[in-house]
């Protein structure tokens, strides 16, 4: 009887989970604006409010001085794109059904935080600092202003995801920057909703000069410290423009970092609390009595109904939360039965990432009751009221087993409502692979979630090996030993035709190593081995960079043939068309991909500087559109500094070639340079023009910049 009432109990938790979803939405409280701050791969022990005393984070500690700390929430999955999706929807990743990143997009039609805010009359800007959350992904949804220009990790032809040197990013100050820019241009215009997404402390760990002494050992801790002085930067310009005392803050981290904890390096790999317990940070300037630190498990999705509701916003049922607002136990004194109705809660999690990328196991999970229940080739329990290092296993207790017991009907009721798919479904030759292997039952194509159920595939845990060897072969890539780290690669490769993740590295560092007849061959055999979007676009991208327009375009459309609403794939289509010369067709396509996302930068950019080259008026319009949308975007504003150029209106053009120098780094702010320097020494401000040169000297390592800039400034007769 008593198994029975707790199975009476969860499954009423587990139903309790949409609550948040009841009346017409109002706001009652006037001109309260907010900021959401995500900190990507950021740990709660480097946190002086979370115990730290290494003094990294005095910006995010006042924040955090002034609000409510949760010391006990968890991310949903250790993965950008999941994790973010759940704090920006208020649902867990069986319902919105991004599962990694790049792989699965944000469904249309999932509740979106942003979104639902827009439509109440919100101002609404994303500042994004990392690859998996481009708009092209579905997170600029409902967003007035989407920031998201990133760098190409060094020696990459294009922005890519695969791990040849990292992910593509960009760095925090650019994204701080962005927003006192941001904040300047929308002066008065309140209320307003903006998330800013600050990437610094991923792998691999760079820090910024000036920050790589706080820990020599520990890079990791300078890239917390430079991301804490960028979220400083945030809180100056909200002072400084008079809206501290009317804008809250919500400070949350995607997920942490392993460290070496339980012999993980990094993330994504594993689910314990290293990479799944995280900051999370409420501070509310109107409310006026927030009880400081808060002990009640709570997870990153309870982000959106918490923001909806401290600023008076309540969803109504066409837009449905399977998360709850927090704003019940920031109160100085919540009641018992507010702190026990959140600790019936299960809160799920999971990871994908091992299966997708090396075809070992996913592992998922929930918390509940203080406990923790990791589901995978070998189960485990912890009691986290007392085990937070999950040293302890309890997997042979019957809590695990009544735990066990439990997890089906929770992820069945997750799934309940849910909207249609936004992903790449399993190829059938995948699916016949992975039967082959004996991992597979009967199974559909196109029924991606049955592969969650592959306990069978060897454990992440148990192949962290592998995983050190990327580590060696990306330490020797940074120290430009490219022989080293392809022979590495090749090897991997060689020892697993079937590790997808192995053989993007070879194919990588053959371009990097200038083999680019190699790189073809290793591209082509990628392509055909593998289906997945990532690999696709990439050698797609690949393949027009090298003018090999056949092969382009066949992996593009394989990404079209299989979601034909994929703008990333439709803009790169246009673009091999416009390198054809058959310029209509790459007009259609641009316009087919803002068909499907208007405004979307890449083939709004593209189509205008297509429209211009033809001698249409209307690149004009296109070029202002883009403008207006994106007056941050140093791709955008160089090319509309060149058309100003090009068209006899040269006054405007330096406006726009120094917001472009300013947002950018690496080639595109040499560009940037060299124009404005030129456009200088055109107007025999020479001063200026050398001013500029020398300033790109200092900036950049590039050998051929270099030598560009000493000879434009021996022609000017500086030494």
């Amino acid at each position: 009887m008593r198994g029975t009432e707790a199975a009476v109990r969860f499954l009423g938790a587990v139903l309790l989970l949409g609550v948040s979803a009841c009346s017409p939405a109002k706001s009652a409280h006037g001109k309260r604006n907010l900021v959401l701050i995500t900190m990507d791969t950021t740990r709660v022990d480097r946190l002086g409010c979370y115990g730290s005393t290494t003094s990294l984070t005095p910006n995010i500690d006042s924040i955090a001085a002034g609000g409510t700390v949760f010391e006990h929430a968890f991310a949903v999955a250790p993965v950008t794109g999941p994790s973010h999706a759940s704090m920006l929807s208020g649902t867990f990743p069986p319902f919105h059904q991004v599962h990694d990143n790049d792989l699965f997009r944000v469904p249309k039609e999932l509740t979106w935080l942003p979104s639902i805010l827009k439509d109440r009359g919100y101002e609404t800007a994303g500042i994004v600092a990392g690859f998996p959350l481009r708009a092209a992904m579905g997170f600029a949804r409902g967003f007035d202003y989407y920031g998201d220009h990133l760098d190409a990790p060094p020696g990459s032809l294009t922005v890519t995801n695969l791990h040849t040197t990292g992910v593509a990013s960009r760095r925090g100050d650019r994204v701080s920057a962005e927003f006192r820019m941001w904040l300047e241009r929308n002066k008065g215009r309140e209320p307003f909703f903006v998330w800013l997404h600050y990437f610094d402390p991923h792998y691999p760990y760079d820090p910024p000069r000036g920050y790589e002494d706080l820990n020599p050992l520990q890079p990791y801790d300078g890239e917390v410290a430079f991301m804490d002085d960028c979220i400083g930067t945030v809180l100056r310009a909200l002072s400084e423009a008079g809206l501290a005392d009317r804008t809250g803050m919500v400070v949350a981290a995607d997920h942490g970092e392993g460290l070496m904890d339980h012999g993980e390096l990094t993330h994504a790999l594993l689910v314990y609390n290293s990479t799944l317990h995280v900051p999370l940070i409420v501070r509310l300037p109107w409310m006026k009595a927030q009880q400081h630190r808060v002990r009640t498990f709570v997870s990153g999705a309870d982000v959106a109904p918490t923001v909806l509701d401290a600023l008076g916003i309540v969803p109504d049922a066409t837009t449905p939360m399977q998360a709850r607002s927090l704003l019940p136990l920031l109160s100085a004194a919540p009641s018992p039965e507010t702190v026990a109705s959140f600790s019936r809660r299960p809160l799920y999690f999971e990871t994908l990432y091992p299966l997708y990328h090396y075809r070992w196991s996913p592992l998922s999970g929930f918390l509940l009751g203080g406990r923790k229940y990791i589901h995978g080739p070998t189960d485990e329990l912890y009691d986290l009221e007392t085990d937070m290092a999950e040293a302890h296993d309890l997997a042979a207790t019957p809590q695990r087993a009544a735990m066990a017991a439990q997890f089906p009907a929770l992820k069945a009721a997750l799934k309940q409502g849910r909207p249609g798919r936004s992903q790449r479904s399993p190829t059938r030759e995948e699916i016949a692979q992975l039967r082959s292997l004996g991992y597979l039952g009967s199974v559909s194509a196109d029924d991606a979630e049955t592969l969650e159920s592959l306990s069978k595939l060897p454990s992440p845990a148990s192949r962290m090996e592998t995983f050190f060897r990327y580590d060696d072969i990306l330490s020797l890539a940074l120290q430009n030993r490219l022989r080293e780290a392809l022979e590495q690669a090749r090897a991997m490769a060689d020892a697993d035709p079937k590790n997808k993740d192995a053989r993007s590295l070879v194919a990588g560092y053959y371009v990097r190593a200038g083999l680019l007849e190699a790189a073809d061959g290793a591209y082509s055999d990628l392509v055909r081995d593998f289906a997945d979007k990532d690999v696709l676009l990439t050698a797609g991208s690949y393949f027009l960079a090298r003018r090999d327009l056949v092969r382009a375009r066949q992996c593009l459309e394989r990404i079209v043939a299989d979601d034909p609403t994929d703008v990333e794939a439709l803009t790169r289509l246009g673009d091999v068309a416009a390198v054809e010369g058959a310029r209509p067709a790459a007009r259609r396509l641009y316009e087919q991909a803002l068909g499907v996302q208007a405004g979307y930068r890449e083939a709004l950019l593209q189509l205008a500087v297509l429209l211009d080259r033809d001698g249409l008026p209307q690149a004009e319009a296109r070029f202002v559109e883009a403008t207006e949308k994106y007056p941050f975007d140093p791709r955008v504003s160089f090319a509309y500094g060149v058309y100003l150029v090009r068209h006899g209106r040269r006054a405007a053009a330096p406006e726009y070639f120094r917001r472009a120098a300013a947002l950018s780094s690496g080639s595109l702010y040499a560009m940037a340079q060299f124009a404005l320097a030129s456009w200088y020494r055109q107007e025999g401000e020479l001063e200026n023009a050398r001013t500029c040169l020398r300033e790109l000297e200092l900036r950049t390592t590039d050998a051929g910049v270099h030598t560009k800039a000493r000879a434009m400034l021996a022609e000017m007769g500086a030494n």
